[in-house]
């Protein structure tokens, strides 16, 4: 007697395609894609951090990236690139993971539909007149509505790209990608305790500010489009103004804000030691706990500035890294009181 044997129909898988157009050279998106201090300020929807983006960039190399609700729900993924044509095409794999990098299920992931085990992403970028054609390929995706899903957060993570390139490219003079003021330290406390120290006026007035001067808070609103006022004066100099105006916070991982030189009023001013100094300056915090220290790192660049200014405010790198330096000691005084 034959026997029958029941197949299973094949699942029917999809390649998404988005194209864009970018106002900015390839090698700043290629840059925003693969340099990890970039993916962090874009990667992930509307709403979502990005708390780790790892990238060995090589081929054979991994990432591990991972994704941050608004309720603190981490989702993460991991590939292998497979081909690396600087700047103009990336080719690499793309799997749902564990925090361990540990490839896991679509279902343990917790999404339906029917996924291949390994899907695929394609970036192309075609520089056309100083603004470049980006194409985006994503295989092995389900029909229906996890399809739409993926490709609603794939533009909303463009468009986040597309604020990041706005601020790199914000003249035809620019070349700002490489030349941002960074500094980095590992502070031995949680990241909890960082974030609040960076965001709380009674913790903000026992260290923030170069060392020798007091600071005093005229207003603190932590919330995007909020202002941080503060003061700081040295003996019984005259006080200096500055502010903070928050555009995004993601406790206790990230924040973003622009700062400048103000007025009592909170009306931007000029630095008081240079007309050419930037009148903003725009500013990634990110906070990263590593078995129960935290890795700070902060990101400054001058936000909507001349090629006047950027030269200014990389002539004062050096003087920059002495002050921050004096201050995050100041930090880290207060950060060990703080939890006698």
């Amino acid at each position: 007697m034959a026997q029958t044997i029941e197949t299973l129909p094949t699942p029917q898988l999809e390649e998404l395609v988005i194209t864009r157009t970018f106002d900015a050279p390839a090698a700043a998106i290629w840059q925003a894609w693969t340099n990890p201090d970039y993916l962090v300020q874009w990667w992930g929807p509307k709403g979502f951090t990005s708390p780790v983006c790892y990238v060995d960039l090589r081929v054979g190399g991994e990432y591990l990236f991972c994704m941050r609700s608004s309720e603190g729900q981490d989702y993460w993924s991991k590939g292998v690139y497979k081909e690396i044509q600087e700047p103009v095409r990336l080719v690499a794999t793309d799997c749902f993971s564990d925090a361990q990098g540990n490839t896991i299920s679509p279902a343990d992931a917790g999404l339906p539909g029917d996924w291949a085990d390994e899907l695929e992403v394609t970036l192309t970028l075609e520089e056309q007149n100083g603004k470049t054609l980006f194409t985006l390929q994503h295989k092995g995706l389900p029909n229906g509505e996890m399809r739409e899903m993926t490709k609603a957060g794939w533009n909303e993570s463009l468009d986040k790209l597309q604020e990041v390139l706005a601020l790199e490219v914000s003249s035809p003079e620019s070349s700002s990608i490489g030349q941002d003021f960074e500094i980095t330290c590992v502070l031995d406390a949680p990241k909890e305790l960082v974030f609040k120290a960076w965001t709380e006026a009674d913790r903000l007035n026992q260290w923030y500010g170069p060392q020798g001067f007091t600071l005093g808070v005229g207003k603190l609103e932590l919330k995007p489009g909020g202002i941080f006022l503060y003061s700081m004066q040295a003996g019984n100099g005259p006080k200096l103004w500055g502010k903070f105006v928050f555009q995004e916070i993601a406790a206790p991982d990230q924040l973003v804000y622009v700062n400048s030189f103000s007025d009592e009023e909170a009306t931007t001013t000029r630095a008081p030691f240079s007309e050419t100094w930037p009148l903003e300056m725009w500013n990634l915090l990110t906070l990263t706990e590593e078995n129960g220290k935290t890795r700070l790192h902060l990101r400054s660049r001058p936000h909507n500035a001349s090629p006047e200014e950027k030269a200014t405010f990389e002539a004062g790198f050096t003087s920059m890294q002495k002050g921050f330096a004096g201050t995050l000691e100041q930090l880290e005084t207060y950060l060990k009181k703080a939890q006698e």
